[in-house]
């Protein structure tokens, strides 16, 4: 069927329809167009519905803000988060550096105390 096209071919069987039917025919017939109307019919309720699930989750959807900007501002605060840590854990090495030069310091108050003892007994003598 070059030729052809596709309604010609999709509608070539409901042709017979329009030549007169023996009763016979028309009694076999009839019952078969009932059910194919049937299926029809129940497909389009099928589709109405499915676009109206559809159309609804839609109009749902549509009134949702836009979570980009929300998750960005998730993430900048998660940056922020983890520089903080960061902050506080630099921020804890150095107090404890600091606690060293103060003990270290105070040695060496401690020995400049004693060196100017010796210092006093010595020289004196």
């Amino acid at each position: 069927m070059q030729g052809a096209s596709y309604s010609t071919i999709y509608y070539a069987p409901f042709l017979v329809l329009e030549a007169p039917l023996s009763g016979d025919l028309r009694k076999q017939i009839t019952p078969l167009l009932k059910g194919f109307q049937t299926e029809i019919d129940a497909l389009c309720k099928r589709s109405k519905e499915s676009e109206a699930a559809f159309l609804s989750v839609y109009k749902r959807l549509i009134d949702v803000p836009d979570p980009v900007s929300a998750l960005e501002a998730a993430q900048q605060l998660q940056l922020t988060v983890r520089k903080m840590h960061d902050v506080e854990t630099e921020n804890q090495k150095l107090h404890e550096k600091l606690q060293d030069y103060d003990r270290d310091s105070a040695q060496v108050k401690g020995h400049e105390v004693t060196i100017k003892a010796l210092q006093e007994k010595f020289g004196g003598v």
